[in-house]
């Protein structure tokens, strides 16, 4: 997925917004592994200096490799670092007044770079971004997303994307574009075969189809997806300059029956949309269960409550009603015993393995441990104790306070994986999802054998317990010799031992859609990819802490060799003298719009992976809406007051954003204010209080920095205390990074995290029709506007 958005510093209310000339987007897919490149031209149409901010946000699974600006005919390159050089030379470019960019893999969203360039009048600036990922088979399809939103018509849009594979393509489609709403594009879409393996996509809708979707122009996710033909075999090797990736996906065999051990939250905290979206999931589990299944179901708060005792039950229409009758009846009450409940599933599970059927937990949960043992590292213990036949078990958080690194912990020494699902509306569409990719084992035990020359301390994981339909294994490693040849040989069980034989298969032509797709390295790139992602995933393991420092330096090793930005490098960019210094405006000419520094912020209101839902899915609002205020909101617990202004300073970011009824661009307000207690909002009556708590330090401009080191909400007896100490600790990664609290009521929802530099809370405020009267605090301003 890709994200691009724009602003502008205005200098005063007639100041134009920068125009997008153009904007390129060109995909080279190759053996399934996706180099993706954004060149986006954007020229100053103001008579005066302006300036620009360039924000990309990426998926998870993507690995940012490139990123240049060309600007007055100097071209500036990007550099991955390890992160903490990285943060330092940043630092040092912002407080020397220059324009400087920092990419790093966020611990709670997709990975995200921006930019704030300052453009001569008339001048024009060239961003180019690159990044790859290997593409995903699920469900028996590839999936390729871009998504973008630049928040204006352009003369010049086009995406292309290019797809050489090792076998003919098949079923290939692109689907509406998905945003607000789905808008088919088909008519417009350019869909070229050159050859049963190998398709050319183009899409470049005119002014008038951009302004037709919007005024803003195009808005969403642009998808191609499609699959090759499969055969019962080994799959394909591709060998390049002495690495080699190997692809296996075969079909034309019958799924494995299967056991499956449901472990499911039913506590407080699922009470309401989340234990009905649950029942509905369940519902359609149920129904898609096979004769030769067998199944159990265990609902748990601090007690527990089983479909049937010490049994897995067999798939008859009577026992499939049975279960139906059973969570139509679940209700939510009570604490959250996992310890307990996951073993006595894993128990049960292992008192009815047999060799001729796969076996899964299935567990999901919306919250920490808080009845029975509560502590992560001894949960784990026990789990991974009790689990000796190793069964996976594939974890759901459901929500957004869950301890997401808990549940990938647990899944990761069992085998299996956890995925996060998303309160929205299709939260059951989510785990139906999850359910549909683990429910048809056609292999387990599936190992893979090289004959040849092969350098076997480089090889990636050749040992999986389960190969799932419509997914694919994948294995790289390094050759002896760039003239080596292999021969592999994959062997899994179905009832009995299957050897499959590897067919060879000529390679498709190295045609490449940009230059900056070297395909004479795509192997090695794929297999540092493949590698990197597999060390990160071993961190997860239950390890010492000598070998986590071990993985931690080969991450790095690697990472810097490919220029990769993992969880311990990072990308910086610096740019001399192209940063003018921001001034700071006087409070007391700041009138209704005129003398705005800024219209905007460069937050987004996050959505989903790959959709209307969770991180990596931003949308720009049609305009910034911005209402009359006074001068400043006093607040009466100091004398301090605060402007509502993005201003960029040694900060990264501003702290609290607010996000309007009729904006998904955020108000935004920098913290300048000086230490003490401040009331961000309290009703009349006293039953809602939010305070938050500010310390200051010194900055580089010798001025002093607020940082919000602690908030207080206060609902009737309810209080919850959140506070910046420990912010990369588990403390914070318990809850997934993020406190979230709506209040229907007044309808508002706030969301506390830690800001961007790690140093502070931020605050996200989101108002809608509020019924909030007589309100005091710095949203007070707000919350009439919208009575």
């Amino acid at each position: 997925m890709l994200f691009m958005m724009l602003l502008v510093i205005l200098k005063n209310s007639q100041a134009l917004t920068p125009e997008i000339k153009s904007m390129h987007i060109t995909s080279d897919i190759y053996f399934r592994f996706a180099t993706t490149v954004v060149e986006a031209k954007i020229l100053n149409v103001n008579n005066e200096a302006s300036e620009v901010l360039f924000d990309v946000t990426l998926p998870d699974a993507a690995f940012i490799t490139a990123f240049t600006m060309e600007i007055g005919g100097r071209r500036y390159a990007g550099d991955v670092k390890e992160k903490e050089k990285a943060k330092q030379q940043f630092e040092e470019a912002k407080s020397r007044g220059e324009s400087a960019g920092h990419i790093a893999a966020a611990p709670r969203t997709s990975n995200k770079f921006n930019i704030l360039v300052n453009i001569q009048k008339n001048a024009l600036v060239v961003f180019k971004l690159k990044y790859q990922e290997l593409l995903t088979r699920t469900l028996g399809s590839y999936h390729h997303v871009i998504y973008v939103d630049p928040g204006q018509p352009i003369e010049d849009f086009e995406i292309k994307v290019l797809i050489s594979e090792s076998r003919d393509i098949v079923n290939l489609s692109v689907p509406p574009l998905e945003g607000d709403i789905e808008i088919d594009i088909s008519k417009y879409v350019n869909i070229k075969q050159i050859s049963p393996s190998r398709y050319d996509i183009r899409y470049a809708p005119s002014l008038d189809e951009q302004k037709a979707m919007s005024k803003q122009g195009i808005s969403g996710q642009f998808k191609v997806k499609y699959d090759v033909s499969r055969d019962k075999d080994a799959g394909d090797v591709l060998i390049v300059n002495g690495y080699f990736v190997h692809l296996f996906a075969p079909t034309d065999i019958e799924p494995l029956p299967k056991d499956v051990m449901f472990v499911l939250d039913r506590s407080g905290s699922m009470s309401g949309r989340k234990i009905e979206q649950l029942k509905n999931a369940m519902a359609v589990i149920l129904k898609d269960m096979k004769p030769e299944d067998r199944l159990n179901i265990l609902f748990f708060d601090d007690k527990f409550d089983w479909l049937a005792d010490n049994t897995m039950l067999e798939g008859t229409m009577v026992n499939f009603d049975k279960a139906r009758r059973f969570v139509k009846a679940i209700t939510a009450r009570g604490g959250t015993d996992i310890n307990q409940a996951v073993t006595d599933g894993i128990k049960l599970l292992t008192s009815f393995l047999t060799t001729k059927t796969s076996s899964i937990v299935m567990f999901l949960t919306d919250g920490a441990p808080t009845s029975g043992e509560t502590n992560i590292n001894s949960i784990l213990r026990n789990v991974g104790t009790k689990n000796e036949a190793k069964f996976p078990i594939f974890s759901l958080g459901f929500g957004n306070n869950v301890n997401l690194n808990f549940l990938k912990k647990m899944s990761t020494q069992n085998n299996g994986f956890a995925r996060k699902i998303y309160e929205d509306s299709d939260a059951a569409l989510q785990i139906e999802g999850l359910y549909s990719e683990i429910s048809s084992a056609l292999l387990k035990n599936v190992t893979f054998e090289y004959l040849g020359d092969i350098d076997y301390g480089t090889i990636t994981k050749f040992y999986f317990p389960f190969y799932f339909g419509g997914s694919e294994l994948i294995v790289a490693g390094r050759l002896k010799s760039k003239n080596s040849k292999i021969e592999p040989r994959v062997r899994g069980w179905n009832d009995g031992y299957i050897d499959l034989i590897w067919r060879p298969r000529p390679v498709p032509d190295l045609v490449a859609l940009t230059t900056d797709a070297d395909f004479s390295t795509i192997t090695e790139n794929m297999w540092a990819y493949l590698t990197i992602k597999q060390l990160i995933r071993e961190l997860e393991g239950d390890i010492t802490s000598t070998d986590k420092d071990r993985i931690k330096a080969k991450i790095i090793d690697l990472a810097l060799k490919y220029q990769f930005v993992t969880p311990f490098t990072s990308m910086v960019v610096t740019a001399p003298n192209l940063r003018r210094p921001t001034p700071q405006l006087s409070r007391t000419g700041l009138q209704g719009n005129s003398g705005f520094g800024r219209l905007g912020s460069m937050a987004q209101l996050m959505r989903g992976p790959g959709g209307p839902r969770g991180p990596g899915g931003p949308m720009m609002a049609p305009a910034m809406f911005v209402p009359t205020f006074p001068q400043t909101t006093a607040l009466s617990t100091t004398t301090t007051s605060a402007t509502f202004l993005c201003i960029f300073k040694e900060r990264a970011s501003p702290d609290i954003f607010i996000y309007m009824k009729g904006s998904k661009r955020p108000l935004c307000m920098d913290m300048n204010f000086i230490g003490g207690k401040y009331v961000l909002l309290e009703d009349k009556d006293k039953s809602l209080t939010v305070i938050f708590n500010v310390c200051t330090t010194s900055g580089n401009s010798k001025n002093m920095i607020g940082y919000i080191e602690e908030v207080i909400i206060k609902n009737g007896k309810n209080e919850v205390k959140l506070d910046s100490e420990g912010t990369e600790t588990d403390k914070w990664s318990s809850i997934g990074y993020r406190y979230t609290n709506t209040f229907s009521r007044y309808n508002i929802t706030f969301n506390i995290l830690p800001s961007r530099d790690g140093k502070s809370l931020q605050i996200d405020v989101k108002v809608g029709q509020s019924k909030v009267v007589g309100a005091k605090g710095l949203l007070g301003t707000y919350v009439p506007i919208f009575e």
